[in-house]
C-alpha cells in the first residue's frame, strides 16, 4: 500500500507529529510506502529527515489563513501527490485537513480525515465553532472516512449534523509501548508533578498554577514539558503566585519518558483537548493523573480510580485532588496501577494501528468496487 499522510506544522511537535511519525514508521517496517506531507521544513520535518521518512515540506502550507499562500499549498500538494502517486491520502490538522481533501478529490484519490479533537469543540469561542462546524460540514462531503480518536468527538460532530455516522470511526490514539525500566516509582518521599503540554491558549497553566500556589505548604516541585507563545506570562504568574522557585521550566522535549519515569503525578489542565497523547504516555509509565475533565479525557481518565477529572478552570477542586495525591503514597500506587492497566488495555499503538490499518484497507476496497 502507498499512503501520503498530510499535516499542517513542522514548527512544532505535540500529538498530531507523533501520531503521523509513528504510524508512518510502522507501515514502512511492514513494507508498505509511507510519504509524509507537511508545511515549512521546522524542527518536525529535520526530526523525519533524521530518522528516514519519506517526506516532503509544502512552502505555503501554514496554520493561519492567507487565500494566497491556501492557494499556493494547494497547488503544491497535487504536484506532490501527482508525483508520488497513492492510494489513500490521510489528512491531519483542520488546515491541512481541508487543502488535503481538496487536493485529493481534485486527483480522485480517496481520502481520509482524522480529527485530533474538533475545531468546534466546547471551549472554544461560539463564532468560531459555527463557523469551523460550518467548514466541516461541506468537507466531509468529499471525504471518504472520518476518524475520531474518542467517543466525545464522535457523539459532537453527530450533534453538530457533520456527517452520516457510517462516515466515521472511533480509533483511540496509541503510543508504543515502553521498557519496565521507564515506569515510574510513585512512593517516593521527593514529589514531582509533571505537564507536557505546550503554552497557548488551548492549555491552561495559569489555573494549574493558581491550584499549586494554593498548596505552597507542602512538598512537591513541578515539571513543564514543551513551549510556546505564552510561556513567558506563566512564568510570571508563578512568580506572582510565590512559586517560581519550584517550577522547571523543559522547553520542547524530543522524548519525554524519561522524565515521567522521575515523576510521580502527570497533570493536563486544558480548556479544550481531543485524547490527548501526553495522558497516554503517563499511564503507559504507571503515573496517576489529574486532568481537567473536556472531551475524551473521562475516556482515559476514570475519576478516582486512576486519577481525578477536574472542572474546566476549577482552582479549588484541583488543588484539593493536588493535596489527596501528594499526601498519600498508597492512593498513588493504585491509581498508578490502574493507570498502565487502562494504557494496555486500550491505548497500545499496535491496537490503534491495527484499527486504522483495516480502515484504509476497506476504503480502498471501497473506492475500486466503486469503479
Amino acid at each position: 500500500m502507498k499512503i501520503c499522510y498530510i499535516l499542517t506544522r513542522s514548527d512544532a511537535i505535540g500529538g498530531v507529529q507523533i501520531h503521523v511519525k509513528n504510524f508512518s514508521k510502522m507501515m514502512n517496517e511492514k513494507m508498505h510506502d509511507a510519504y509524509i506531507l507537511v508545511g515549512e521544513d521546522g524542527p518536525y520535518y529535520k526530526q523525519l529527515i533524521s530518522e528516514g521518512h519519506n517526506v516532503f515540506s509544502i512552502k505555503f502550507l501554514r496554520k493561519e489563513i492567507n487565500p494566497i499562500y491556501d492557494l499556493l499549498a494547494l497547488i503544491e500538494l497535487v504536484i506532490c501527490l501527482k508525483r508520488i502517486g497513492p492510494e489513500i491520502v490521510s489528512t491531519h490538522s483542520s488546515k491541512a485537513g481541508v487543502l488535503g481533501r481538496l487536493a485529493s478529490k481534485l486527483l480522485n484519490i480517496p481520502v481520509i480525515f482524522t480529527a485530533h479533537g474538533w475545531a468546534f469543540t466546547e471551549g472554544v469561542e461560539g463564532f468560531k465553532q459555527f463557523i469551523y462546524a460550518r467548514v466541516e460540514n461541506l468537507m466531509a462531503k468529499i471525504t471518504n472516512k472520518i476518524i475520531t480518536v474518542s467517543d466525545y468527538d464522535l457523539n459532537l460532530a453527530l450533534q453538530k449534523n457533520i456527517t452520516d455516522k457510517h462516515k466515521m470511526q472511533r480509533v483511540h490514539n496509541g503510543m508504543p509501548e515502553i521498557s519496565d525500566k521507564f515506569l515510574s516509582n510513585v512512593r517516593t518521599d521527593s514529589l514531582k508533578i509533571c505537564m507536557v503540554a505546550r503554552f497557548d491558549e488551548q492549555k491552561d497553566h495559569p489555573t494549574l498554577i493558581g491550584a499549586l500556589g494554593e498548596i505552597k505548604h507542602l512538598n512537591w516541585e513541578i515539571d513543564f514539558l514543551g513551549d510556546g507563545p505564552l510561556i513567558d506570562s506563566v512564568k510570571k504568574y508563578a512568580a506572582e503566585n510565590g512559586i517560581e522557585d519550584r517550577v522547571n521550566f523543559f522547553g520542547e522535549v524530543a522524548d519525554v519518558t524519561p522524565i515521567l519515569s522521575e515523576s510521580q503525578i502527570f497533570t493536563l489542565i486544558s480548556n479544550w483537548e481531543g485524547l490527548p497523547r501526553s495522558i497516554i504516555e503517563a499511564m503507559r509509565s504507571g503515573l496517576p493523573i489529574v486532568a481537567s475533565d473536556v472531551a475524551g479525557v473521562n475516556e482515559m481518565v476514570r475519576d478516582g480510580i486512576n486519577g481525578y477529572l477536574i472542572p474546566r478552570k476549577d482552582i479549588k477542586t484541583l488543588s484539593e485532588r493536588l493535596e489527596l495525591l501528594i499526601n498519600d503514597k498508597e492512593l498513588r500506587s493504585r491509581m498508578a496501577e490502574q493507570s498502565l492497566k487502562e494504557y494496555k488495555k486500550g491505548f497500545t499503538l499496535d491496537k490503534t494501528f491495527e484499527n486504522t490499518f483495516a480502515l484504509y484497507e476497506e476504503t480502498i476496497e471501497s473506492k475500486r468496487n466503486h469503479f
